[in-house]
């Protein structure tokens, strides 16, 4: 196989070059933390220039003097056809100039490359017409007229970065794939805490921001994936158990496996511990939860086994009513921040009602399906670290388990 290199800037022409040490890097498939989805990762690093290619040196040297932050394109051809793409800056390397060689490590371009630039870009849960949850609770009826709906928001930040439309079976359907029953997560509503807090106070929020990222780690609280496909410019919101992998082609002893027939536990990332918790909670389904692992096969460093999930969300719906009637000598709200959201699972009975449900813990709450034990149970026994657990101080056999080993190479 021919490999070729090119490299180019958006001003600039293409320039051919020529790495030193190709034979010595590789294209690694690597899963991104806490997600569903690979990427193709380069590993190692290209060195140019030398005394017999000095041309290259002077072309990357010329770029460090004009613009050190300037985005390089890299453009790997194999046989002539597009193989890999990737992006630098002369300020992401390492010069030497006595040797005259410039030496980088390319980070990749694909698919969510347009994700990792506006991830963290803040949008407007505002922009989003208001939806009114209802609640009646000690004698009290609610008329929360400031949720959204959190798959338009979901919806709308899509298309802002990259004009994408979702897809989501599992926030969308009227009937769950998982629970296989009434979906209760297809009406989520989301709110400024602050407008649940002072719900009948004419004064709204005006500030409600949210990023892609934090969206898509708070979906993680059901256990949702996600990916996308540039090709359709779908983004695919599903649980994890939707992208299960099939079972595969054993090649052990096969030649192309020969030098590659070895492996190491990953306990680095099996925690022994993994805790969960909403921001603020009174009711026992609420309370933060933890899944443990009684196994040697976790991690056992008692300063760094513990995996913690945190996000700044409140779904007691009851215990912000509670203390919505608890209003202290300087007429403010206590136990409940004005910071951070509230997220409610609906269902439509003429309009939106909050879900009062009453398992596993046999506690009827309203919201009780954005509570621990519910979403523990219903949602969580899947991609554990180990095949047995904890959870919830219940010893628990789960459906299936992460991987936990990583192929070494010779």
């Amino acid at each position: 196989m021919t490999y070729e290199f090119y490299i180019s800037t958006a001003s600039s022409v293409s320039y051919q070059v020529y790495p030193l040490n190709w034979l010595e890097c590789s294209l690694v498939d690597e899963k991104e933390e806490d997600q569903i989805f690979y990427r193709r990762k380069f590993e190692g690093s290209l060195t140019f220039g030398g005394k017999k290619l000095c041309p290259d040196f002077d072309l990357f040297y010329g770029f460090e003097q004009t613009d050190p932050c300037e985005e390089i394109y890299i453009f790997i051809l194999r046989d002539g056809d597009s193989f890999w793409e990737g992006y630098f800056s002369t300020s992401m390397g390492e010069f030497d100039l006595d040797n005259r060689t410039f030496t980088i490590t390319p980070q990749v371009i694909d698919d969510y490359t347009v994700f990792d630039e506006e991830g963290d870009t803040e949008y407007s849960v505002l922009t989003q017409d208001v939806v009114t949850v209802n609640l009646t609770y000690n004698g009290v009826t609610y008329a929360f007229d400031r949720f959204r709906y959190l798959m338009d928001f979901i919806e709308y930040m899509a298309d802002q970065i990259c004009g994408a439309t979702v897809s989501s079976s599992f926030l969308n359907d009227a009937a769950n794939y998982v629970t296989l029953g009434d979906n209760h997560y297809n009406m989520l509503c989301i709110a400024q805490k602050s407008d649940v807090k002072r719900w009948d106070s004419t004064n709204a929020a005006t500030e409600a921001n949210m990023t892609w990222n934090d969206c898509m780690s708070l979906l993680g609280a059901m256990n949702l994936k996600w990916t996308y496909d540039s090709w359709t410019n779908v983004v695919l919101i599903e649980h994890v158990s939707y992208f299960s992998g099939s079972a595969g082609f054993d090649i052990r002893t096969q030649d192309i496996a020969q030098s590659h027939n070895k492996y190491a536990y990953l306990k680095d990332e099996t925690p022994k511990y993994e805790k969960f918790a909403w921001m603020e909670s009174k009711y026992d389904e609420f309370r933060p939860g933890t899944i443990w692992y009684d196994s040697k096969c976790v991690s056992q460093d008692t300063k760094n086994n513990t995996q913690e999930y945190e996000w700044n969300v409140t779904t007691d719906i009851q215990y912000i009513c509670d203390c919505i009637e608890d209003i202290n000598d300087e007429g403010l709200i206590a136990n409940i921040s004005d910071d951070g959201w509230v997220l409610v699972a609906c269902y439509d009975d003429g309009g939106l009602q909050i879900y009062q449900t009453n398992r596993p813990l046999h506690n009827v709450y309203y919201n009780c399906d954005l509570g621990w034990g519910i979403l523990f149970n219903a949602l969580f026994k899947h991609e554990r670290m180990q095949m047995e657990g904890y959870m919830k101080g219940l010893l628990t056999t789960f459906y299936s388990m992460k991987k936990n080993k990583s192929r070494r190479q010779q």
